[in-house]
């Protein structure tokens, strides 16, 4: 029963696979830019990303132990990547906030 809870194998694979995607979307210097070209790579990127939540939440419920390492992976593969901690920690913690309501909605 605690080995599951533990379990972080695919949240692991999806912190990198969001990372890789933010990589190929937005490079870190781009990222406090505001223009109409990074504005639509981000909204495809955040739907994307909606999308891929969704279906990752339908195959099983997260507890609140494999949110937080969700929200740490991806923080630290983007600050590793050369994104600025100040993004990183924002693109974290709005990651959690949605895996956490996508969570609920499938309730």
């Amino acid at each position: 029963m605690f080995r599951r809870f533990f379990d972080t194998t695919e949240i692991d694979a999806f912190a990198v696979w969001i990372v890789a995607e933010l990589g190929k979307a937005i490079e870190p210097d781009q990222c406090n830019v505001r223009s109409k070209k990074v504005d639509q790579r981000v909204q495809k990127l955040n739907e994307r990303v909606a999308r891929r939540t969704a279906e990752f939440i339908r195959g099983g419920r997260l507890n609140i132990y494999t949110k937080a390492k969700l929200g740490t992976r991806v923080q630290d593969g983007l600050e590793s990547a050369g994104y600025p901690a100040d993004f990183s920690k924002r693109v974290s913690y709005d990651l959690v906030a949605l895996v956490a309501t996508a969570d609920t909605r499938t309730r």
